[in-house]
């Protein structure tokens, strides 16, 4: 049977019709997505590891294999065992770097504190204490957030610096010390 065609009418509806029928499916559209994005703020994010990287990079431990280049001398690690003969009973001026591997403002400041042991060579010794492998010493000293840099100058404790600060400042604490 043959489709009679469409009134004007009709026509004239239909055009604001299938606007208003846009409209509708774009913004059911962005509410969906809306309470998508507040269930998904809701939920705990799951971590993943990738285990294609060697677990020992993944950890934050430099491969023996794979010096860090421009660094002429490596920061010195000491432990609860070690850290009254190294930083206490030192001859030098003492620079002590309390980090953990899983803290991302210790590890932006390693290379600064490379920097600042080159610089200083010979006229200071810079070391760092794992406080997850040294809690006693943390304990000892009073740390209670990490990064925190101490100078130790004739096995006393003369300035304590919290937090990643700019090279400026850790050498203008390590300049008055020497």
């Amino acid at each position: 049977r043959p489709r009679a065609p469409l009134s004007p009418i009709l026509v004239w509806m239909w055009t604001p019709l299938r606007f208003c029928l846009a409209a509708a499916c774009i913004s059911a559209l962005i509410f969906a997505s809306s309470i998508s994005w507040k269930r998904r703020l809701r939920t705990p994010m799951r971590a993943t590891v990738c285990t294609q990287i060697p677990t020992s990079i993944r950890l934050g431990k430099r491969p023996t294999s794979m010096p860090r280049l421009g660094a002429v001398q490596a920061l010195l690690d000491v432990n609860d065992q070690n850290f009254v003969d190294v930083v206490e009973k030192s001859s030098v001026p003492v620079l002590v770097d309390f980090w953990a591997p899983w803290c991302g403002p210790c590890r932006l400041i390693e290379p600064l504190l490379e920097e600042i042991s080159n610089e200083y060579d010979g006229r200071m010794l810079t070391v760092k204490v794992n406080t997850d492998e040294s809690p006693t010493t943390a304990t000892k000293l009073g740390i209670r957030s990490i990064p925190s840099l101490m100078l130790f100058k004739d096995g006393d404790r003369k300035e304590t610096i919290v937090g990643a600060v700019p090279k400026s400042t850790i050498t203008a604490a390590l300049e008055k010390l020497l």
